[in-house]
């Protein structure tokens, strides 16, 4: 299996936002239109994640200076499990190999306090 990584087109971004509310919870989102306010601005990468062609994850960056943050990174569920994730994470640090590359880990063996309801 072939993952490629393309900056996202309308279609993807379609695909996109569906993933999006279905990997993270609400509390986590930002309004998608401001994700795409700061990708016309520069500040941000949106990235389409391809599996041998097809469209399987997306990767939102955050971009300042010589520091790169992965703000959103999902995989479509029936995909997970068959190292596409890894193969991006490594397409992306290579993308930013000139930059410091930051991520955040959660963890999914127990809830953490943000995912409950206010």
């Amino acid at each position: 299996m072939t993952v490629t990584l393309r900056d996202a087109t309308r279609q993807d971004v379609r695909q996109m936002k569906k993933l999006y509310v279905e990997a993270f919870p609400k509390a986590e989102r930002r309004p998608w239109w401001l994700i795409a306010k700061k990708r016309r601005q520069g500040a941000s990468d949106v990235w389409a994640v391809c599996a041998d062609g097809e469209f399987v994850g997306m990767a939102v960056t955050l971009n300042c200076g010589d520091r790169v943050l992965l703000d959103y990174f999902a995989t479509r569920a029936q995909k997970r499990g068959n190292g596409i994730g890894a193969k991006a994470l490594a397409l992306l640090q290579e993308k930013y190999a000139d930059k410091l590359f930051l991520l955040e880990v959660e963890t999914t063996k127990k809830p953490s306090a943000e995912a409950e309801p206010c």
